[in-house]
């Protein structure tokens, strides 16, 4: 069996205190948000929505588009505008 930790390491200031005794807000988003379909060093993402199209949480707004791609989900619900 191996050691249960190891030595060396970084041990990172954890500012824990700061927030502790703080409640949990939540934080919604405000203005325009940006969805790059290039968010990698692959094939960009080829879009599956198009301006006026309403979209929700969770649904893909970019497919992969190639061997080294990746698709593209919305964190937000809103209408897709022109950029």
């Amino acid at each position: 069996m191996g050691l249960a930790t190891f030595k060396g390491g970084i041990h990172t200031y954890e500012g824990k205190e700061l927030s502790e005794s703080k409640p949990v807000q939540v934080l919604q988003p405000k203005g325009e948000m940006v969805f790059p379909l290039s968010q990698h060093i692959g094939a960009p993402a080829k879009p599956l929505v198009a301006a006026g199209d309403q979209v929700l949480v969770g649904q893909k707004i970019g497919e992969a588009g190639g061997f080294i791609s990746a698709c593209v989900i919305s964190s937000v619900s809103g209408t897709v505008k022109n950029h």
